[in-house]
């Protein structure tokens, strides 16, 4: 069960009335796939929120949405964790 905790994030969209403070929001510990849109970035956010929220203090913030994976996603992240092996080439490549 404890393995299943290791592998919770929730997917996070935050809209800023201004431009969003990437280089900030880049050293979030937890935060990872960070793309951004405008004033608008999403990402993933491995952990708690406390670090997130100091970030974004001082910022104003038009919309913040936060969604849990779906059991699919939490399947598939779960057994590609696993994945030791290397990728088997594609059909057709040129062996190394």
């Amino acid at each position: 069960m404890g393995e299943m905790q290791d592998i919770h994030w929730d997917k996070i969209e935050v809209v800023f009335e201004a431009m969003p403070p990437l280089e900030k929001l880049g050293k979030v510990h937890g935060l990872e796939q960070l793309v951004r849109q405008g004033n608008r970035v999403s990402f993933t956010l491995h952990g708690g929120f406390e670090a997130l929220f100091k970030t974004l203090a001082g910022n104003r913030i038009v919309n913040f949405t936060s969604h849990e994976p779906s059991l699919e996603e939490v399947f598939l992240a779960y057994y590609r964790e696993g994945e030791d092996s290397p990728a088997e080439p594609a059909a057709g490549a040129a062996p190394e």
